[in-house]
């Protein structure tokens, strides 16, 4: 499910608002571009959230930070 940011959703409320006070047949016609707008754009616009697709497998992902993190072989203990 694609999650909208909050800057969106506040124009998306202004225009909710602003278009609630239209006609039903104002509103209609709108719809009807809006959907016409949808149907002239390619497919990969509608999702944002599928951006990042990596050649790598997670699991190499995740192996290649954990062989890059320094903490553990800085570290110097101290028996007491």
């Amino acid at each position: 499910m694609n999650t909208i940011a909050y800057t969106d959703k506040f124009i998306v409320e202004a225009y909710s608002s602003v278009l609630s006070n239209l006609n039903f047949t104002c509103r209609v016609e709108l719809m009807e571009r809006l959907i016409k707008s949808f149907k002239n754009q390619p497919k990969e616009t509608y999702f944002s959230t599928n951006d990042f697709i990596p050649e790598k497998s997670a699991e190499q992902i995740i192996t290649e930070i954990q062989q890059s993190r320094s903490c553990g072989n800085t570290r110097v203990f101290e028996h007491f």
